[in-house]
């Protein structure tokens, strides 16, 4: 697409960088189930929205920029089941889209804190065209990547999460600084939790969101997965050797390190 054509202007100082491969997003709907209920992020001019449309039962598409209003909405006059939503996708209330899919073209600097809002909600999964040191790192303990950090605790204690493919940066307009990732996240199933370590890993994120200091979430998860006293719960987090310094801070508050070490300590390693 030829933006000057449409007198559009592309903001690349809020990550707008539009795919214009049809393959890869022919791809992305394909993930999608036909008939599904999807929540477009970041609709832009509307290149998926139009493909998905094609495909599934209904598409909530937001885009904070209303200059691309006038594309949608003539999709939308194509597209009866096309519903257009103009404003910020952080201040979605994202529980009302349990039963949705939802998909975008994720600017680098929503998907950490968009990522954080559907963790833990019964959504049915996501595929998102990521920045490619968002996707190494979100995926790095499936791919025994190095690219180690809160992203990658965040990703494998709440999804089924698989890299679909490398989308080059010339294949976005404008031209990104690098390459993407084409990654679905798929959330894990409750049963899964009977795992001793994604049981602490979902506690203690959880528990994050309420400031509690780690040696003080992982003893009350302990307490809960193990039905063990205080006493031994201290006992057990003391044999992970951990220093003082992780213990005595907030989740939220760790750097990559400190996240790989709490990793490596539930894991046994």
């Amino acid at each position: 697409m030829k933006f000057s054509n449409y007198k559009i202007v592309p903001k690349t100082e809020i990550g707008q960088h539009f795919l214009t491969n049809n393959k890869v997003l022919e791809l992305v709907v394909k993930q999608i189930p036909l008939k599904s209920k999807v929540l477009e992020i970041g609709a832009g001019p509307g290149q998926l929205t139009e493909k998905l449309a094609e495909s599934v039962k209904c598409v909530e598409a937001v885009e904070i920029d209303r200059q691309f209003l006038p594309l949608l909405e003539a999709i939308k006059k194509k597209q009866s089941q096309v519903n257009i939503i103009i404003g910020d996708a952080l201040d979605l209330d994202f529980k009302k889209y349990a039963d949705f899919w939802i998909a975008g073209n994720l600017p680098y600097h929503i998907t950490e804190p968009l990522l954080a809002k559907i963790i833990n909600l019964p959504i049915k999964g996501a595929v998102f065209l990521v920045g490619q040191s968002f996707g190494q790192e979100a995926t790095a303990l499936i791919n025994k990547a190095e690219h180690f950090g809160k992203l990658s605790l965040l990703v494998f204690t709440f999804f089924e999460a698989k890299v679909l493919a490398r989308v080059k940066k010339e294949d976005f307009d404008p031209k990104p600084r690098t390459d993407s990732l084409l990654i679905v996240l798929v959330p894990r199933k409750e049963s899964e939790y009977k795992d001793r370590l994604l049981f602490l890993l979902r506690w203690l994120i959880l528990g994050a969101r309420k400031s509690a200091l780690i040696k003080n979430s992982l003893r009350e998860g302990l307490i809960k997965y193990q039905k063990i006293t205080k006493n031994e719960a201290r006992d057990l987090i003391a044999d992970l050797k951990l220093p003082n310094g992780l213990l005595e801070k907030p989740f939220e508050q760790l750097n990559n390190h400190e996240y790989l070490l709490l990793y490596k300590a539930l894991v046994g390693e």
